[in-house]
């Protein structure tokens, strides 16, 4: 499964020349995320959008490689990696308005239960009964402002984070994102 996700991504990335027009924009991004509780996720990614039609309307993909800090609801600290991959979708122009889901990559790829293998886990009690350790998602909003190369967006998410025994405290998360546009 690993490998035919990361098949697809080079064969995107060796494609792009061939869509480098008017319909196509791509851009690479830094972005940091916080909450109520100083959670905070903070990435740097990848985006690439398609327009409609030669319309402001289109669909992007967007996938950012980040650090997590998740305040849990039993009052720890969780740090982590995350590979968020999703999709948006809305009006892009010079001011801009999309919606967005996505999922944490990592997980699906990995399946990992957040102690082991790359992940932190700091809590040290056991959660008998406790959920499942979901897929990572998230759906989300967000404005921005296009101006030549660079692009800075705000936006909210709700999020979905989970892990082996512990859920995330708050789950909404604000953010800006600051691009350069190709």
């Amino acid at each position: 499964m690993t490998r035919y996700i990361v098949s697809l991504f080079l064969l995107g990335l060796t494609s792009l020349p061939c869509a480098a027009n008017d319909d196509f924009d791509f851009s690479v991004f830094a972005k940091s995320e916080f909450n109520a509780l100083d959670d905070h996720i903070i990435s740097a990614g990848f985006e690439m959008i398609g327009y409609f039609n030669h319309t402001p309307f289109g669909i992007g993909f967007t996938s950012a490689l980040g650090n997590a800090s998740v305040t849990t609801e039993q009052g720890y600290r969780e740090d982590f990696l995350t590979l968020d991959t999703g999709l948006k979708f809305g009006y892009f122009s010079d001011i801009y308005a999309y919606g967005e889901l996505g999922f944490d990559a990592f997980e699906l790829m990995f399946h990992d239960q957040r102690d082991t293998d790359g992940y932190s886990n700091h809590s040290s009690i056991t959660v008998y009964n406790a959920p499942n350790n979901d897929i990572d998602a998230y759906l989300g909003a967000g404005i921005g402002v296009h101006i030549k190369y660079l692009k800075l967006e705000a936006y909210t998410r709700y999020r979905q984070i989970d892990g082996n025994g512990w859920e995330a405290q708050d789950n909404h998360f604000t953010g800006l994102q600051l691009s350069f546009s190709f």
